[in-house]
């Protein structure tokens, strides 16, 4: 029964969630910014391979598109209880899924330690390796070991820490907690650092400490210095932590402008496929009077004729001409009515003011006869019987008129 409590208790501990580390790491062993070329750090440059210092950072970039690599940089011990720091930055046109980590516990001759990862698109992975080859996943054996983070991963870097004591584990991502298991195989080892397969990174700084205890004899004398060398170590400790804090501002910076930029993209690309759809549409009715056509000029078996549309050309050009001639005809003719009704409108009107004329000239006769009958009757009777003419007047006094014909309009 006791030996059962002791396996419950392991597998407990070993799938553990919370933070499980409690030891203070209060002595810094290794500390690089990369400020100048450091010969721990191996410098590669083939048709595979590239690892190069450079000013800032650590350059590592793997072509191989199957299988990463490992770099061991030469830091003269291994470590068993300690803590873990760097910054990681992948390369502004890495591959998507390009992925980087680092190997603690590692035994470069066999192959096997412990694999932290992470990839470009904010997932990561925790892995043992054995002697063969094979890969067992502590973070998430259904996806082969992929856990999506998005809000602790940083979309331009990441500062990685890894806190290691007495066979337990705590991984953090930008000082937030992330996971914690157990592991008893391993007691302690080298520290390496992977590259994916068609990976491009950078390590941006690097701290690694330990605990007083845990230091060999150079670091124990280290230790005991006077309390100015105590104060150096504490100012580049609070050095490292103001990096950090800086880090975690610039993402969250970089994440807000990138909020920005894809806010702003989506209102372009929302007007340009309005734009877009009224080119559609415009094209859909074009082909809608293609097709029209098309059907009035294709033959019996589905071909399209040539001599049809010439046929169909000719036509219309020809109707075009007959329309045109019809046109010019009725301008014309219209033209004609309209002077001949100009003319018999001034005929009509002339005719009409000669007549008038006339008939004036009559009644005034007529009115002259009329008062002459009532004041000579008896000289009328008498010119009546002499010149038997039916005139009013003697002949000498009788007025000639032209004889005028009223025609009829």
């Amino acid at each position: 029964m006791r030996y059962l409590f002791l396996i419950c208790g392991c597998l407990l501990s070993f799938f553990s969630n919370g933070q499980t580390v409690n030891q203070s790491f209060d002595q810094i062993v290794i500390e690089e910014r990369f400020n100048e070329l450091n010969k721990k750090w191996p410098q590669i440059l083939n048709t595979e391979n590239l690892a190069i210092t450079q000013p800032g950072s650590y350059e590592m970039r793997r072509r191989n598109g199957t299988t990463g690599n490992y770099l061991f940089p030469d830091f003269d011990k291994e470590f068993g209880s300690f803590e873990l720091i760097y910054t990681l930055q992948f390369h502004k046109n890495a591959e998507k899924n390009a992925t980087s980590g680092v190997l603690i516990m590692a035994d470069e001759n066999i192959g096997t330690g412990i694999l932290f990862e992470i990839s470009k698109d904010r997932k990561y992975r925790i892995s043992r390796t054995n002697s063969q080859g094979e890969s067992t996943y502590y973070s998430n054996e259904e996806n082969k070991g992929w856990v999506m983070d998005k809000r602790n991963i940083g979309k331009k870097s990441t500062i990685i820490k890894i806190r290691t004591h007495e066979k337990k584990y705590d991984l953090y991502f930008n000082d937030n907690f992330i996971y914690s298991f157990t592991e008893f195989e391993f007691n302690s080892g080298s520290i390496g650092f992977y590259i994916g397969p068609n990976s491009h990174c950078y390590i941006k700084s690097l701290v690694i400490s330990t605990a007083a205890t845990e230091q060999s004899d150079s670091a124990q004398s280290f230790a005991n210095l006077d309390q100015v060398a105590s104060l150096k170590v504490q100012l580049r400790m609070k050095q490292s932590e103001i990096d950090r804090l800086k880090a975690m501002q610039a993402n969250d910076q970089k994440n807000i402008e990138e909020i920005k930029e894809l806010n702003q993209k989506n209102r372009n690309l929302s007007s340009k496929i309005d734009e877009q759809q009224k080119v559609i549409d415009s094209l859909t009715k074009m082909n809608t009077d293609l097709i029209y056509f098309k059907k009035a000029i294709t033959l019996s078996n589905g071909d399209v004729s040539i001599e049809s549309l010439y046929s169909q050309l000719a036509k219309l050009r020809k109707d075009s001409a007959l329309l045109e001639l019809k046109i010019k005809e009725e301008k014309s003719s219209k033209q004609k009515v309209e002077e001949q009704l100009i003319l018999s409108e001034t005929s009509y009107q002339l005719l009409q003011k000669k007549n008038t004329e006339q008939i004036r000239f009559l009644i005034r006769q007529i009115d002259f006869l009329t008062q002459k009958l009532k004041s000579d009757s008896m000289h009328l009777i008498d010119t009546i019987r002499l010149n038997g003419q039916g005139m009013m007047l003697h002949r000498e006094l009788i007025p000639k008129y032209k004889q005028t014909t009223i025609k009829k309009a």
